[in-house]
């Protein structure tokens, strides 16, 4: 993939994984702090999309040939990224913090474990 291409292909995932978890977001709570909450996920959703691959593939490296070398990155990337998006709501007052990160955290597992098998196959 050319640089252009994938700086474009990332450019849309990012803002298409802030559209979708921001809405999800403003979904899901009510009150006063939904739009700060929704605000709140998708930028860090869009922040995440940037920087979950490389995440991923730096953990992948970080570890020798080994059973484990297939989960343990997408499991540290999700620890990370989950602590950081209760972190988050838990500062902007989201109401309903775990029905607001579950789906992302999710998502982003199966997108995490996907990635390193794509790298376990090169």
């Amino acid at each position: 993939m050319s640089p252009s291409i994938e700086l474009k292909y990332k450019l849309i995932s990012a803002s298409l994984a802030f559209i979708l978890w921001g809405t999800w977001t403003y979904y899901i709570n009510d009150g006063t702090t939904r739009i700060s909450s929704a605000f709140s996920q998708g930028i860090a959703s869009l922040i995440i999309t940037f920087l979950m691959v490389r995440a991923v593939s730096y953990f992948y490296k970080k570890f020798a040939n080994g059973k484990f070398r297939l989960i343990l990155p997408a499991l540290l990337t999700i620890s990370v990224t989950g602590c950081c998006l209760v972190s988050i709501h838990y500062i902007v007052g989201t109401k309903y913090i775990v029905l607001t990160v579950l789906p992302p955290l999710i998502i982003a597992f199966l997108f995490c474990l996907f990635t390193t098998n794509h790298f376990g196959r090169r």
